[in-house]
């Protein structure tokens, strides 16, 4: 039975969990009712999502930077213009978003529940995103101020992710630390929509916006968001990272791209308009989620100028005039955001770059040897990739076909990433992480749906060549949707890894010393077998307390008795919470904690800083013993 109700807690969590849903959906739709309003609905069906964040994301950003206006009265403004425009679209159009998306959430409902019932459980939602989307919330304002206003690591990077966050939680009624999860599984089956396209499109079979999703369709979308998907991975996508939104953001760009150049190659120049609209609303959502992505946004836009070059069936000037419309919106929240951090907001609140003497001149083979390796393990993604890369660079002696665009626009701006990549290696990041080339990987996911587009035309290239009539989808069908609908009942305890411990056992410390430790004390960590995760949790569940905890020393310092002495006569702490032990800290201490199997709150006694008691020790889970115990 406990078995049974553990396996049941990975797919339903509670009230909150209902919630979160109808945030998240209610979110979504009113922007997709706001894009489809825009463009009368003549744009891309999908893209009306991204055009309607983006249009929210201008006017919470201008209304709050130039005048001061709380985000609370900007969102009851546009929640009651969305609500009103969902009932014209479903008036006039009989459904919000691209027809047939119903069927979508159908086949995706279990991988729903399981992202809508977590808890936040990784380093970088502690250290950052959950951190300010909780101010977001509570203060209902940007950070004027710095580090110490937003309680996330960069105030200084955009916002545009976190206004979804932002508005889900305010339909739901409160924070709700599922909201990132579910609001990323939701915008892949959106981007699915565009994959289908792009097969469609390839295939000879164009996919209207008033066709509607069938069954197969609908199959296929959730198959291109998740297990075709070749950077979804589950402790990205099923976390408030916003990797996942800036890889939806470009993979529907990419297609808004493709079907721009298409519209001018047919002299569709009305069509052709409304795209370059939708196109330029996208990248200013896509450099309004993360500071480098200005790269990726000025990589996809010259991979498109450069088709636009080599492609003779397109007018240069005919693509020149919808240069402003592709470009001035990015520019714009660029500036905006630009102003506010040059102006409100203290040095120090960004990544940037190492002083040249600093940099990794000595390294650039290992570096890039190193990427090579990361590169191939992760075959699926940059196997794909370097095929469109080769294509490209073929395409750019003769751009001729549909399918030597595609192969520009992926493979061009692939190429320019990483190069950019191999650059921050060199100049941004220290020895240790250069050589390891940390979260090459994890940085490649911003253009991990770019291969699923690229992925899907060659398919429906490969389908219209060889297999069309051959009546395949009789036998596949089945199998696929079988696939797709078991596959989270499957990997449910691996979707749900924020079960995993030692993760909760520090949320549930942390979250007894707001009442175990008085107001205003000083708290020191000590955490020798550890990574320092343990602080980032333990600070998150402080919250407003949490400047009291001083500082950390884990696995990667100097744990003899002097250092440690160095900490007690430094910083004075009233409390010290201990959650692994090396004999340093019993001999600075004059205790005799255990060296594993348990955490402790120890309180100085008096003034003595060799005196102190154990006011609470908690039994750790068996996980999270140390090996050599």
């Amino acid at each position: 039975m406990s078995d049974l109700s553990t396996y049941a807690g990975y797919f339903f969590g509670g009230a909150a969990q209902v919630l979160i849903l109808l945030g998240a959906f209610a979110t979504l739709a009113g922007l997709s009712a706001i894009g489809r309003a825009v463009f009368g609905g003549k744009g891309l069906a999908e893209a009306d999502l991204i055009t309607g964040w983006s249009v929210v994301v201008f006017v919470y950003t201008i209304t709050n930077i130039f005048f001061r206006i709380p985000f609370n009265y900007v969102f009851w403004c546009v929640a009651a213009v969305s609500a009103a425009l969902i009932l014209w679209s479903v008036y006039k159009h009989k459904n919000v978003g691209p027809s047939g998306f119903w069927r979508v959430l159908v086949l995706a409902a279990p991988l729903l529940l399981i992202a809508s019932a977590r808890i936040a459980s990784e380093w970088d939602e502690f250290s950052h995103w959950l951190p300010t989307a909780r101010f977001l919330f509570e203060e209902q304002q940007f950070p004027f101020g710095g580090r110490e206003v937003s309680g996330g690591v960069f105030p200084g990077y955009p916002y545009g992710w976190l206004f979804l966050v932002y508005m889900a939680n305010m339909v739901a009624g409160q924070l709700v630390e599922a909201a990132g999860s579910i609001l990323n599984v939701l915008l892949l089956l959106v981007f699915g929509v565009s994959a289908v396209r792009m097969w469609c499109e390839a295939a000879d079979r164009p996919m209207e916006n008033t066709a509607g999703l069938a069954w197969t369709g609908a199959l296929f979308t959730v198959l291109a968001a998740t297990l075709l998907n070749p950077t979804f991975v589950q402790k990205v996508v099923l976390t408030t990272y916003a990797d996942p939104s800036t890889a939806v953001s470009m993979g529907i760009g990419a297609v808004l791209a493709y079907f721009t150049l298409d519209a001018l190659a047919a002299k569709e120049t009305e069509r052709a308009r409304i795209l370059a609209w939708q196109f330029g609303l996208t990248l200013a959502v896509v450099i309004n989620i993360k500071q480098a992505n200005l790269v990726i946004v000025v990589l996809l836009f010259g991979a498109m100028a450069l088709v636009a070059l080599r492609d003779k069936s397109i007018e240069l000037k005919s693509f020149v005039r919808l240069v402003p419309a592709m470009v001035l919106p990015a520019a714009a929240i660029y500036g905006i955001w630009r102003y506010h951090v040059a102006t409100n907001l203290p040095g120090g609140v960004e990544a940037n770059f190492l002083p040249y003497e600093k940099w990794n001149l000595d390294l650039l083979w290992p570096i890039f040897e190193r990427m090579l390796i990361v590169a191939g393990k992760k075959i699926g993604y940059f196997g794909v990739m370097a095929i469109a890369a080769v294509f490209a660079l073929r395409a750019l002696w003769r751009c001729e076909t549909r399918f030597d665009r595609i192969s520009m626009l992926i493979g061009m701006t692939f190429l320019g990433y990483n190069a950019f990549l191999f650059m921050i290696f060199v100049t941004h990041f220290t020895e240790y992480d250069a050589l390891r080339a940390a979260s090459y990987w994890r940085y490649n996911h911003h253009l991990g749906l770019l291969a699923v587009v690229f992925g899907a035309f060659s398919a429906g290239l490969i389908y219209r060549r060889y297999l069309s009539g051959k009546n395949l989808q009789r036998y596949a069908v089945p199998v696929l949707m079988a696939v797709v609908v078991a596959a989270p009942f499957v990997f449910a305890e691996k979707l749900r890894f924020d079960y995993e411990h030692p993760k909760p056992f520090f949320r549930s410390v942390g979250a007894e010393l707001l009442d175990l430790v008085p107001e205003g004390s000083r708290l020191y960590l000590f955490d020798p077998y550890g990574s320092g995760e343990a602080v980032v949790l333990t600070k998150y569940e402080l919250w407003d307390r949490r400047n009291e905890l001083l500082g950390y020393m884990a696995t990667f310092h100097n744990f003899s008795d002097k250092s440690v002495q160095q900490v007690i006569d430094k910083q004075h702490p009233d409390y010290l919470l201990v959650h692994s032990v090396k004999p340093s800290i019993n001999h600075v201490l004059n205790t005799e904690l255990e060296k594993s199997g348990y955490s402790y709150l120890l309180h100085q006694v008096g003034d003595d800083p060799k005196h102190w008691e154990i006011v609470k020790k908690w039994a750790r889970p068996d996980s999270y013993r140390i090996a050599n115990d």
